[in-house]
């Protein structure tokens, strides 16, 4: 639901990302990306989506969110939830 990209987006803004790494960082390509991105206190694309859809959740399961947010949801059983009219998960 909320990360509809496709997996070649997905890679071309990763890419866009190592080379912003390396122009800040002067590095050259023999230089691992992991380095440049530690050095600069920057995580992977996917990492931070991951880590932002999961704030959202905590904050739509803890009532720290406007209840239309809340309402898309419903409980199936303890932590599982699903969400109403849509197909997959998040």
């Amino acid at each position: 639901m909320w990360d509809d990209i496709s997996e070649r987006l997905t890679d071309k803004v990763q890419t866009l990302q190592n080379r912003a790494a390396r122009v800040i960082t002067g590095a050259d390509y023999l230089t691992p990306i992991n380095e440049l991105l530690s050095k600069l206190d920057w995580s992977i694309l996917k990492e931070r989506r991951d880590k932002q859809k999961a704030l959202v959740m905590f904050k739509i399961i803890n009532g720290m969110t406007p209840a239309y947010l809340k309402d898309i949801f419903r409980i199936i059983s303890g932590n599982q939830y699903i969400i109403l009219g849509h197909q997959g998960g998040i």
